[in-house]
């Protein structure tokens, strides 16, 4: 199960209390939230090019050196 219903939400009857908007601000600020989901955009780019560029590379294209315009060397 995910977060939701195994996290801090649930209660033990197993319903789900959501927060207000006071009990998020002391959790974390917008400057902190804003910092997570720059760092997860990061590394799921950093993920990304990798997997591209390993697909790149078991089709072959990952030992070719291109020019400044493209053109194959």
């Amino acid at each position: 199960m995910g977060n939701c219903c195994s996290g801090e939400t649930a209660t033990k009857n197993g319903s789900i209390e959501t927060l207000d908007q006071a009990q998020l601000q002391k959790r974390m600020t917008a400057r902190q939230l804003y910092l997570i989901i720059k760092c997860q955009a990061v590394m799921r780019g950093f993920l990304t090019r990798k997997k591209i560029r390993s697909m790149q590379f078991n089709v072959g294209m990952g030992g070719y050196v291109y020019g400044e315009n493209g053109e194959l060397q």
